[in-house]
């Protein structure tokens, strides 16, 4: 999985570059980012865990015309 997904004007960015995809569904990148797709991957969740609290963000998003959008 590649891409990424950005909070504050881009300052923070959060990269799926390295997250695996297993086959029930779930991702992870090993360490600080891991989710679910949902609804036969119409739809995601998952949560970043940053160096602190207060960077740590939960996310999700559908898919509309062949693309996953938060």
């Amino acid at each position: 999985m590649s891409g990424s997904i950005s909070r504050y004007s881009g300052t923070q960015v959060v990269s799926f570059s390295g997250t695996a995809i297993s086959s029930n569904g779930t991702f992870n990148n090993g360490s600080n980012l891991e989710g679910r797709f949902y609804n036969g991957a119409q739809a995601l969740a998952g949560i970043y865990l940053g160096a602190t609290a207060q960077d740590d963000v939960a996310f999700g998003g559908s898919k509309v015309s062949g693309t996953i959008t938060p």
